[in-house]
């Protein structure tokens, strides 16, 4: 996946870049529903040499960013299910508890903490920075440049 944004900022071998969000997800907003912003930052490897003020060219492998989804997605979701599992089964039936509340609160509960637990996981570095880490794969010219190309001409009828 190709993503073209410019660096902001450079440290050692490593880059902030701002990307602005495809077209494609425009009418989405689902990540930005606090805010009317249309870029997003990345800590991306910078192996093209960037500087500050260039515009880049930053990748990820596909399979990278799916196995990145599923933890950071697929992992809680499960634990969801399996906290609502416990909660209405198992909780509720001992405890004398409101079965569907005592599921929804036990799943909610366990979302939360499997998701600390990613985060602390990520925060120790057990997810190997290397293969879900963005690279600066290229800097753009004038030529080859996106961010500075025009909307596609329209055709008239």
């Amino acid at each position: 996946m190709i993503e073209y944004g410019t660096v902001q900022r450079v440290k050692g071998d490593h880059a902030k870049v701002v990307i602005r969000r495809h077209e494609m997800c425009a009418n989405c907003q689902a990540c930005e529903m606090a805010t009317s912003n249309k870029t997003m930052t990345a800590q991306a490897k910078n192996k093209a040499q960037a500087k500050v003020g260039d515009d880049v060219a930053v990748e990820m492998e596909l399979a990278s960013l799916m196995k990145a989804s599923g933890i950071a997605y697929g992992v809680p979701l499960v634990g969801f299910f399996v906290g609502v599992f416990l909660g209405y089964y198992a909780l509720a039936p001992r405890l004398g508890w409101n079965p569907p509340l005592a599921g929804l609160g036990f799943g909610l509960l366990l979302t939360f903490g499997v998701y600390g637990v990613i985060k602390w996981l990520d925060w120790q570095g057990s997810f190997g920075r290397g293969e879900y880490e963005p690279v600066v794969t290229a800097v753009l010219n004038s030529e080859n440049n996106p961010l500075k190309q025009g909307p596609a001409p329209v055709k008239e009828r």
